[in-house]
């Protein structure tokens, strides 16, 4: 499996795909769920067979727009916030999987419309495994992270303080650069910014421009106006980004390797519109 451009918007689960674990459908489109374990953790219940049994894998990438409180991905020139998923079935047993959040959204997480605030944007091919490489896939997967980079900047938590600040530097960039066709201004859209109506944002930016740049560019701008430094900060983007190429580099090779947290992908606070 070929690991596609991260700026490349790739289609959805096809139709024949099989029911991911724990939601009995595609949680892009099932209204309620159920996870497989009561706790705060990241990792599901292990109920796989003896290692003696085949099992199958495959890696799958989910996204909603960032700092909206529409569930889904809608708007594909706003960045979004990317988590991924290690899914597994094993001969007797259901689908399962580990999940990494990225200190955002969780694989089940369910929207107050009680749809999954996550859309499936995409997953890889489905693999024959052994339950020894499963288990090791699955060790592997949940430490690999960013963390050893630096710090991070939150496309979730719309509350924190230092979002507000960053949406705030935003604005000033959006009220200098952003134009619109319907007459519509940048001080206006700035306003919504500020006031964190990002629905609003969203429903507008389709037909305005920011005069040749894009919306990661700023993003960029924001965190440097607060006095961060983008090459080096990370977002859930640069998280998954790096857990996609660890899984392709499995394909590809076949070993089980692991993730390097200081590496360049974990650095520029990357925009993730993309796929595997």
């Amino acid at each position: 499996m070929v690991l596609l451009h991260p700026f490349l918007l790739v289609a959805c689960l096809g139709d024949d795909a099989p029911d991911p674990p724990a939601t009995g459908g595609d949680p892009a489109t099932t209204d309620t769920a159920a996870p497989v374990t009561d706790t705060a953790s990241d990792t599901a219940t292990d109920t796989a067979p003896p290692e003696d049994q085949d099992c199958t894998v495959r890696f799958a990438l989910l996204q909603k727009d960032a700092y909206s409180d529409l569930d889904g991905r809608n708007q594909p020139l706003w960045p979004p916030h990317t988590t991924t998923a290690v899914e597994f079935i094993c001969l007797g047993a259901n689908w399962d999987y580990e999940t990494l959040s990225n200190h955002g959204t969780d694989y089940t997480e369910l929207a107050s419309n009680g749809d999954f605030w996550l859309e499936v944007v995409d997953t890889s091919d489905e693999l024959p495994v052994s339950r020894t490489t499963l288990d090791a896939l699955r060790a592997a997967f949940l430490d690999c992270n960013c963390e050893a980079a630096g710090d991070y900047v939150s496309l979730s938590a719309i509350t924190d303080p230092g979002v507000q600040d960053l949406l705030d530097a935003l604005a000033d960039f959006t009220n200098t650069h952003l134009s619109c066709v319907d007459g519509t201004m940048g001080k206006d859209v700035a306003a919504w910014l500020e006031d964190g109506d990002i629905e609003s944002v969203l429903g507008k930016i389709q037909q305005c421009n920011l005069g040749g740049l894009d919306w990661g560019d700023g993003f960029r701008a924001a965190v440097e106006a607060i006095g961060g430094a983008p090459e080096v900060l990370h977002t859930a983007n640069n998280d998954a980004i790096l857990q996609a190429e660890w899984y392709a580099a499995w394909e590809a090779t076949g070993v089980v390797g692991t993730c390097d947290g200081s590496a360049a992908v974990c650095r520029d606070t990357t925009w993730f519109n993309g796929g595997y």
